[in-house]
């Protein structure tokens, strides 16, 4: 399962099983979001994301995990015992 760690200055690491880790780092003096991707301890590359795209693209992961638990709802229901009236 994947870990989440908090580090010094104001970034997150977020780590998979295989190793892996994207990490974002704001960078107020520049007022840029860097992720960057890792593999183990080694950089392999790095984007420089503006505060309003880093906005949308915490705007589609919103919509998507929103739509996805919808779903997930949607398909409990339809498995759940039907209501008994009393």
């Amino acid at each position: 399962m994947g870990q989440l760690h908090r580090l010094r200055k104001p970034r997150v690491l977020f780590g998979d099983a295989r190793g892996r880790g994207l990490r974002m780092t704001w960078h107020e003096e520049q007022q840029i979001f860097v992720l960057s991707l890792w593999e183990g301890e080694r950089c392999t590359g790095t984007i420089q994301l503006a505060p309003s795209q880093a906005a949308r693209l915490v705007a589609i992961l919103g919509e998507q995990l929103a739509q996805s638990l919808a779903a997930q709802d949607t398909d409990e229901s339809d498995h759940a015992p039907e209501a008994i009236g009393i």
